[in-house]
């Protein structure tokens, strides 16, 4: 996946960023009386990740899918209709630390806290690609 040493930040700062800039989409959409499409997104998220064959970029869109939830899973449980969230593929391609890696993500809002978690978050990245 690229320099090891930097995948922690990375795939941190790809989540926030996304996040962020989804955010304020939502409100400029709720504003129209719009809505993100998640259950279009999961759809475009598992045939991206279906027919790229890098591991590195799966990861990406990896978090980047779960920027998207993170906007209407309001306590980072992933409970979340399989119509948006689809678990099985996730489980299948990732693992089960993907799961962990969202949490972690989820909750690591501001850099002093990714310095504080970023050892975990490489723990994650780095079960998912064994």
């Amino acid at each position: 996946m690229g320099c090891a040493f930097f995948n922690d930040f990375y795939y941190w700062t790809e989540f926030n960023a996304k996040r962020e800039g989804l955010k304020v989409l939502l409100r400029e959409l709720n504003k129209i009386g719009g809505n993100i499409d998640l259950e279009r997104s999961a759809l475009s998220f598992v045939e991206v990740v279906h027919s790229t064959p890098s591991f590195g970029q799966k990861v990406y869109e990896l978090v980047h899918f779960f920027a998207r939830i993170s906007l209407i899973d309001e306590v980072g449980d992933l409970n979340l209709n399989h119509t948006y969230f689809p678990k099985s593929f996730i489980s299948f391609i990732f693992g089960e630390s993907a799961f962990d890696l969202y949490k972690i993500l989820y909750d690591t809002l501001d850099y002093n806290k990714f310095e504080l978690n970023k050892k975990l978050i490489n723990y994650y990245l780095n079960r998912m690609t064994a």
